[in-house]
Order: C-alpha cells, then structure tokens, then sequence
C-alpha cells in the first residue's frame, strides 16, 4: 500500500515537471534572478547557478524547467558548501518548492539579471 502511495507521488511530481516544459520563459536571466532571490537562495549558491545558466543558454529561450533546473544547482551548491548547516539547507530546499509552484507570468518580465 505504502508503495503504491509512493509511486503515485513521483508520477505526479513527474507530471508537474513536465507541465514547466511547456511554459516558455522570454526573460530567462531576469526570471531566474527573481526566483533565486525571493525564494531567498544564498547569493554564493544563486550567483553560480546564475553564471551557469547564463554560460549554457545566454540568450536563447527557454522554459520554466530550465529555470527549476538553474535552482537546483543552486540548491546542490548549498548541499555541497554547507553539509552542517541544516538552516540553510532547508532554506534552500523551501526556495527549490517554491520555484516549483511560481506564477511564471509573475516573472518573466524584463528586469535586474545579475544578483
């Protein structure tokens, strides 16, 4: 029963993540820079998300998963920089859900795309 649960869990995580495959961004960098930040990611972590995801799409388009994808890195950095510190990984992980559930249209606006 339990792993029937868990199964449809992961199929409805996995539903969710490809429905932001579908959600096209315009300005990537300036989204991604409003989510890392109001999700509040530390800036060390955000800042080498934001560079890598600037290195590997510039300014070409993108979706709402890339940008989810930038803020797991972010959220790897926290993991690897700082494995005592459960505060700050919680907090990473909070903005990681919450990234997940953003209004994109809220976003992706032309603004600020450097942290």
């Amino acid at each position: 029963m339990l792993f029937v649960a868990l199964l449809a869990y992961f199929d409805d995580a996995a539903t969710d993540l490809d429905k932001l495959r579908n959600v096209p961004i315009r300005n990537s960098k300036a989204a991604l820079v409003r989510v890392l930040k109001s999700g509040g990611m530390p800036k060390q972590e955000a800042l080498e998300a934001l560079e890598g995801f600037d290195a590997l799409y510039g300014d070409m388009p993108v979706t709402a998963l890339d940008i989810y994808l930038a803020v797991c890195d972010a959220y790897a950095g926290v993991v690897r920089n700082h494995t005592q510190d459960a505060k700050k990984i919680f907090a990473a992980a909070d903005c990681v859900a919450r990234c997940a559930r953003t209004r994109w249209s809220d976003v992706d606006m032309p603004g600020k795309e450097d942290l």
